[in-house]
């Protein structure tokens, strides 16, 4: 089994199961299972370990490919999220939600790509008008972080950005998944002194844990007075229930984690790690993991490298991956500079690399996206090429014990996920830009071209990718840092479609 019981499912070839979690809540459904947050758990693993459908034998370019592609307004940079079993347009169906920079969310039938509904939420604000002369986001910047979904209540929390009168509002939404309609109470502004939505993106996944919602704030491309802040609120009736800001006297600090959601334990401490900015160590805390309380969001504990100066002056974020929850109350996590940092969640040793289990050089450049699966860390920089490090138990082997040939085109390298049954018929899935935008950045500045890479992790084996028959399995342009989710014998990836703005798509792959 994957390494987490509460997480992870046995399979019988007869009855199966489903292990669904929405906070503290578990909900089991026969021979169905869901994708209900960015990267499928609380601690951010990336793993569907309940996967019976998806095999290394028959993910092959003859017996599987495209089965159709939903289009949507605008670009995707949320993952996309699959319920199965849910009551919707007269019947029972296994719905996906799709979340757009343009404001909007959609629920298709994830079988047939049916549209059951489509909201907006109202004007994004886009590049233009928040006066951005960088081109990471080049049109709306609406809704950019994954919503999660409590799949007991059927309620879907989703941030969004309204630009309205030259003035810029973030809103908490909590949606009927069933409807899309907003709830009683729905949506909330989102608001504490000194925060200003137009000088803040709202970047990483939701996570939903222990009753609250909790999302991250970051910068746009480091201009305005931005800081950090992680906000909580109430699933049931959407109170404020805590802030926490890394930068209270300076700019800075941003936790955007590539999308990579905030990381809980089960008991609720909720993990982020911020990037450049300015430190003290008082109340100043740029390129540090954190640990912070689930009440409150007070700080229970932090770490920050021994070379945080250098990180901060050469723009070196250390927050690029966001935190992976390991076994034995450890944490990973990395960032522009390629270090892994591996931290005792119990203790994690304050400033200083002396106080972290591990600090190593993993990559060349920066490390976007990292999943953990039966006791290896598997990761695929920038500029850089596909890679495993085995896990120990505390530590893991510097040495890497898989490296690829396929050199990453520059940013952002792959973004990975796993699905398996159990601990068999694993598959590594990598989606990634296959073109640079001009300018030797790969899709840092621009929208280009993508591929889906699919890996036997028996072997490493590249066993599939969307290129091999381009005319029946391209999904187009790569939707940039979004992991595919795979799930019930099919696999969803997100894409910018066929334009650089305005234009969206998810392509679904499955047996032909």
């Amino acid at each position: 089994m994957n390494r987490f019981s509460s997480f992870t499912c046995k399979m019988s070839a007869l009855l199966g199961c489903a292990l669904l979690m929405a906070g503290s809540q578990l909900n089991i459904a026969a021979a169905q299972t869901s994708v209900w947050t960015q990267h499928n758990d609380l601690h951010r693993d990336g793993v569907n370990a309940s996967e019976t459908t998806l095999t290394p034998s028959n993910v092959n370019q003859t017996s599987f490919g495209m089965k159709f592609k939903v289009g949507v307004d605008d670009q995707v940079y949320a993952q996309p999220l699959v319920i199965s079993n849910v009551s919707i347009s007269g019947g029972t169906h296994n719905v996906l939600y799709v979340a757009t920079t343009n404001n909007s969310v959609y629920a298709f039938d994830a079988d047939s790509g049916t549209q059951y509904w489509h909201k907006n939420f109202g004007t994004a604000a886009t590049k233009s008008n928040l006066g951005l002369g960088c081109s990471d986001m080049l049109g709306t910047v609406g809704i950019v972080g994954t919503p999660v979904i409590d799949i007991p209540n059927n309620n879907m929390f989703v941030v969004s950005q309204i630009y309205s009168g030259g003035n810029y509002t973030h809103y908490l939404h909590k949606l009927d998944i069933r409807t899309g309609n907003d709830v009683s109470g729905s949506p909330v502004t989102i608001s504490h002194s000194p925060f200003n939505s137009k000088e803040e993106l709202q970047r990483t996944g939701l996570l939903l844990s222990q009753g609250n919602v909790y999302f991250a704030f970051a910068s746009h491309c480091d201009q305005g007075s931005w800081k950090g802040y992680v906000f909580g609120y109430s699933a049931s009736n959407l109170s404020q229930t805590g802030v926490f800001n890394d930068s209270p006297s300076a700019n800075g600090g941003a936790i955007w984690q590539s999308g990579n959601g905030p990381a809980a334990e089960i008991n609720g401490s909720v993990y982020v790690i911020s990037g450049n900015g300015s430190w003290n160590g008082n109340d100043d805390f740029s390129e540090t993991f954190f640990k912070l309380s689930q009440t409150g969001l007070a700080i229970q504990d932090w770490h920050t490298p021994s070379n945080y100066s250098s990180l901060d002056g050469s723009d070196s974020d250390l927050t690029t991956s966001g935190v992976v929850l390991l076994p034995n109350s450890e944490a990973v996590g990395g960032g522009k500079s390629g270090q892994l940092i591996v931290v005792k969640t119990t203790s994690m040793g304050h400033l200083g690399d002396s106080g972290a289990l591990q600090t190593w050089q993993a990559s060349s450049s920066h490390i976007h996206s990292l999943v953990f699966f039966n006791n290896n860390l598997y990761m695929w920089g920038q500029s850089d090429y596909l890679k495993r490090f085995s896990f120990g138990g505390t530590t893991f082997n510097q040495s890497s014990t898989y490296k690829g040939t396929t050199k990453a085109i520059g940013h952002p390298g792959g973004s990975l996920s796993v699905s398996a049954n159990g601990t068999s018929n694993g598959i590594l899935w990598a989606a990634t830009n296959s073109a640079d935008s001009g300018d030797g950045g790969g899709a840092w500045h621009g929208t280009v071209a993508g591929i889906l890479y699919a890996y036997d992790l028996s072997n490493m084996n590249m066993i599939w990718n969307n290129r091999q028959n381009s005319s029946r399995d391209s999904c187009n342009n790569y939707a940039k840092f979004n992991p595919p989710t795979i799930v019930n014998g099919k696999v969803y990836l997100a894409s910018f479609g066929t334009a650089s703005t305005n234009s969206g798509q998810v392509c679904v792959y499955g047996q032909l």
